[in-house]
């Protein structure tokens, strides 16, 4: 979902409500009638009539602008987005989380509608851009650091939640820092982590964390890199970095997103990927990684690590999850049911 409460009928109510308030010929001054209100009952506009003129006027200009842009995206068969629960970007929600990672053109706060928001959802992004929830924004988003991707943590996420591994904590005399260079990309200054004394770890994770490189930390979709004119990474996607790019001013370099599954115990699902996509798609045809991540349902319910004497309840796990069509909820109801939750302790 996009910009959307989940529920379809509630979501066309909500748009046809804000259409139809809007577009009434009265807005504007109804608009204005309520600044009035607010004008009078604040304290800070006591004894300052040119204060409260020019609120009124900002008043006029943002209503007679919100018309303007509505009946912009009107004219073009377009539906426009609305605010709550729909939330703009001046409020820091929709816009900025739900549009920009996926690569859909947001607009500003009375900027001209850039994309027709579709009612019906959820709906279909692009194949070769997205597959599953681990190239979802929200996922990518959370084992992304503060300015970059996490491709290592990323790694360790799938390696033990999909693939069932198990990695040591790191030695103490090891320095885990990747090396900062402004002048090369994540992937190239992960390159030391690649000797002979790293590799033997990370080996199990960097292949598996590095194909979402094909995303940057907020989670969109890129092929490549941007460099400024001194060399250096340009991280910025915003009005400057449009500029820049218009003027000719930003270089690239393709992404690598190439990985590697390994270590699966399964030879139909290890090899070479060439991306966070392929390597989704393998792993989801995988009954290793069904039969991992259902053991990590099985962990989160009953409180403890599996056991021989759970083996019964698992493979039921498993054929209910599979008779029903993939379905989480049979998945659950089987695990909830069996004697290993019910003769818990």
């Amino acid at each position: 979902f996009i910009a959307h409460p989940g529920d379809n009928e509630y979501a066309r109510e909500h748009y046809d409500k804000r259409i139809a308030e809007i577009m009434d010929p009265g807005y504007v001054e109804a608009r204005i009638e309520l600044r009035k209100k607010q004008i009078k009952g604040d304290f800070n506009f006591e004894n300052m009539p040119e204060k409260a003129e020019k609120a009124l006027i900002a008043a006029r200009r943002d209503a007679e602008k919100t018309v303007a842009m509505y009946q912009a995206a009107l004219d073009k068969g377009m539906h426009r987005h609305p605010a709550f629960p729909f939330e703009g970007k001046r409020r820091g929600i929709a816009d900025l989380l739900y549009i920009e990672p996926y690569n859909l053109p947001s607009n500003g706060r009375h900027g001209e509608q850039k994309w027709d928001w579709p009612i019906e959802q959820p709906l279909k992004m692009p194949k070769q851009e997205r597959a599953g929830l681990l190239t979802h924004p929200a996922w990518l988003a959370a084992y992304s650091l503060n300015e970059d991707n996490d491709p290592i943590h990323r790694g360790i996420w799938v390696y033990e939640r999909l693939l069932a591994g198990v990695l040591g904590d790191v030695p103490p005399d090891v320095d885990a820092a990747v090396p900062i260079d402004p002048h090369k990309t994540l992937r190239e200054r992960m390159e030391p982590l690649r000797a002979t004394q790293c590799w033997k770890c990370h080996r199990k994770m960097n292949p598996l964390g590095e194909p979402f490189e094909m995303f940057d930390d907020w989670g969109r979709y890129r092929e490549v890199s941007y460099f400024d004119e001194d060399g250096k990474i340009y991280m910025r996607r915003d009005g400057q970095f449009d500029r820049l790019l218009k003027q000719g001013k930003l270089t690239t370099r393709k992404i690598d997103a190439t990985g590697e599954i390994a270590f699966s115990g399964d030879p139909k699902v290890d090899g070479d990927v060439k991306d966070a996509v392929e390597m989704m798609q393998r792993l989801g045809r995988s009954d290793r990684a069904r039969q991992s991540f259902i053991r990590h349902l099985f962990r989160y319910f009953m409180g403890r690590n599996e056991m021989l004497s759970d083996s019964k309840t698992l493979i039921e796990a498993e054929k209910a999850y599979l008779d029903n069509d993939g379905s989480f909820k049979a998945l659950v109801v089987s695990l909830l049911s069996s004697d290993s939750f019910l003769y818990r302790r």
